[in-house]
């Protein structure tokens, strides 16, 4: 039901889809032109080809497999050293993309992979040999031929270390097991450390290493493939030092390598990457001989740009249509618009769910919403500055990285817009709110902002009482700054309602889905209306008249909802009335994380201040004498050591919630399939028609 989505206002622009009509030969360009547009998903059709289709899994495969020796080419080289001079050029054809790519795995990689092998092989050699040598330092401490340490036919031999007041136990046990029939030999190497050889009749064997297991005996492995006969520790001292001066070498030519060739091998890997993403979009076109096809959606308003580069790219011999018009929401992907910038705040509606095409999408009110809640629970100027220069520095970073890492690094860099979004926001509801760096007296030192926020923010949020001395103290209006809570929180809800009751006059399954939403919304209102009367003192026949509405519009709501769907709606509508209020305490949560972040940032403040026998009484006359000036900027930065990373996180995920439940839940599903153009992801190659 409801209008053409084109005339919607908040829902995901429309899209069409486009079927290309073109001869063979222009497919790259076809597939070229998709990928510098940047705004056009291609709609898998099965392509009916047989061998063709095989052909080309091929050539992908023989890609995939191409990248995986250059990633670990790449893994392989330090990439800081490498020298870039312009953007690498290679061909436009299929053939100049393989035969680049191979080139570069064939003989770049091979240098590669030969370093590579050579100095995994003098790792292996170099610990073998360190063993060896740790091996002959110890039979040289218990003064024994390295033949006696063999079994025999009849003998088995342990050898090993064990901590030094253990030993008497061990020799008793041995002792004990093989009546007196065997050999040992011990020698304390340090206060932690004995050597120990032991050789005991077989039979004994499985019984005394039990014993030994139970007191922590370590083995001393001695290499297999190693006959210690004409070893010494001067030989082993020379080879290993000739190895890792080999490795040196090595790694010398590695890095000479990286600086000249270096950029050629990320290049290949930018162009396979390129060129498997070709590939896909090539396996979803249906082929003849002399023939390709492509269906895809792209957004309504750029079809005369598309046809027009269509056009270019294929001489103008491209056949194009396009279909527009309602599509079954099932498999229909939403188009939502979102800057760079605010990519990570997008991330917040997405992580909770994609819009389908018949639903508001809650973003335009998500990237003030989210902030905002965000900042009234942080509130603060100088933690809001510092968490703003923290995202200018992370996105300055992100800016230089060719790849964000994965992991809780990757989410850091990934958010850097988002924290200089929140650091913002925090910082310009902090002076309103009075706190900066935990010390909310600190702006009335200043006669514009006293007199500014004096007869506003400051009587509201804040009360004047008496001292000890008489001077006027501060504190906190928990009261007030809790109406004020459920105040944001109602102003939210309603705005939910009624986005839902916008997006159900649009589409709906029923006109009684309607209904009890306008009945609901009712609900809601009146009751707002009733508090708000009671606290501003009306006349009393107008909160009977707000009392009354209510009852209509909940009999109106339970009415609707039995007639609907029975008892089951009934429930339904019990259930609804308990969630918005439910929902309207739920914000009472901005004071109570407002009153954590004050405490904690407040708290250092308070222990100093004990060292100084009270002499930190937040006077409202006057600031804090010039000797307590080091005494406060103490506190300021162990609150901040303290507030930044714990507070940050709870805020965040307290805004998330109050988002995702108590707004989310009036309008939004999040249903939706993600709308996946195909972009271009070229940085360090360009093509061009003159390679050979």
């Amino acid at each position: 039901m409801g209008e053409n989505n084109s005339a919607q206002w908040l829902y995901p622009k429309p899209l069409s889809i486009v079927k290309v009509i073109a001869p063979i030969e222009y497919k790259r360009n076809i597939i070229r032109t998709i990928e510098n547009l940047g705004y056009v998903e291609p709609i898998h059709v099965d392509p009916r080809t047989g061998a063709d289709q095989m052909l080309v899994e091929d050539r992908r495969n023989e890609l995939e497999a191409y990248r995986t020796k250059l990633k670990s080419f790449i893994s392989a080289i330090d990439t800081d050293l490498v020298i870039t001079n312009g953007k690498f050029s290679i061909g436009e054809s299929e053939s100049d993309v393989l035969k680049f790519i191979k080139n570069t795995v064939d003989i770049k990689g091979k240098l590669i992979t030969d370093i590579i092998q050579r100095q995994d092989e003098i790792s292996s050699r170099t610990s073998n040999l360190e063993s060896i040598l740790k091996l002959l330092e110890q039979i040289e401490a218990l003064d024994l031929a390295s033949n006696l340490i063999a079994d025999t036919a009849h003998t088995k031999t342990f050898l090993g270390t064990i901590f030094p007041p253990q030993l008497n136990r061990v020799l008793w046990l041995v002792n004990e097991i093989t009546n007196e029939r065997h050999f040992i030999l011990d020698r304390e190497v340090s206060d932690k450390e004995t050597i120990l050889l032991i050789s005991i009749l077989k039979e004994d064997a499985e019984a005394v290493q039990i014993k030994l297991n139970s007191l922590n005996f370590q083995d001393i492995t001695i290499p297999k493939d190693t006959d210690l006969e004409g070893l010494s520790k001067v030989d082993c001292i020379n080879e290993i030092s000739e190895l890792k001066q080999e490795d040196q070498t090595l790694q010398t030519q590695l890095d000479d390598f990286t600086r000249e060739n270096g950029f050629e091998v990320i290049a290949a890997l930018e162009t396979c990457e390129i060129d498997i993403q070709r590939v896909n979009i090539e396996l979803q076109m249906r082929r003849t001989e002399t023939t390709c096809v492509m269906w895809a959606w792209l957004p309504e308003d750029t079809q005369e740009e598309f046809r027009t580069s269509m056009h270019s790219a294929t001489g103008g011999s491209a056949i194009i249509n396009f279909r527009k018009g309602e599509f079954d929401p099932e498999f229909t992907p939403s188009y939502v618009s979102n800057s760079k910038f605010m990519e990570p705040m997008r991330g917040l509606v997405t992580s909770f769910g994609t819009p389908s095409i018949n639903e508001i999408d809650p973003y335009p009110f998500v990237k003030y919403l989210f902030p905002i809640l965000f900042a009234i629970m942080f509130a603060d100027f100088g933690h809001g500055l510092i968490l703003f220069l923290i995202g200018l520095w992370a996105k300055r970073k992100k800016d230089k990285m060719s790849e964000i890492p994965k992991g809780i690094s990757g989410y850091f860099y990934g958010g850097s817009e988002l924290l200089i979004i929140m650091g913002a926001t925090s910082m310009l509801i902090g002076i309103p709110m009075n706190s900066f760096f935990g010390d909310e007296t600190f702006f009335w030192q200043f006669g514009i902002l006293r007199t500014l926020f004096e007869d506003t923010t400051w009587k509201f949020f804040f009360k004047f009482e008496e001292g000890e001395h008489g001077e006027p103290e501060i504190k906190r209006n928990y009261v007030n700054f809790l109406v004020f809570s459920f105040a944001v929180g109602a102003f939210i809800i309603l705005m939910g309602l009624s986005l839902n009751l916008y997006q159900l006059k649009n589409h709906r399954n029923s006109n009684s889905d309607l209904y009890a939403a306008l009945t609901l919304t009712g609900i809601y209102v009146s009751v707002v209306l009733t508090a708000v009367s009671a606290v501003v003192g009306l006349p009393s026949f107008v909160m009977v008249g707000f009392i009354g509405l209510t009852l209509i519009c909940l009999v109106s709501t339970l009415v609707i909802e039995k007639r609907a769907h029975g008892i089951d709606g009934l429930m339904l509508g019990v259930d609804h009335i308990i969630s918005l209020l439910s929902n309207t305490f739920s914000f009472g949560r901005l004071l109570a994380m407002n009153t954590i972040h004050f405490v904690l940032a407040f708290l250092p403040y308070l222990f100093l201040d004990m060292k100084y026998d009270g002499v930190l009484n937040h006077d409202t006359e006057k600031w804090i004498g010039p000797d307590l000036y080091l005494f406060w900027i103490i506190g300021a930065i162990l609150g901040a050591l303290i507030v930044i990373p714990v507070e940050t996180t709870f805020s965040t995920l307290q805004s998330l919630r109050l988002n995702w439940v108590e707004f989310f839940g009036k309008f939004y599903k999040g249903n939706g399939i993600e709308f996946k153009p195909v972009k271009s992801n070229r940085v360090d190659t360009v093509e061009t028609s003159s390679i050979t």
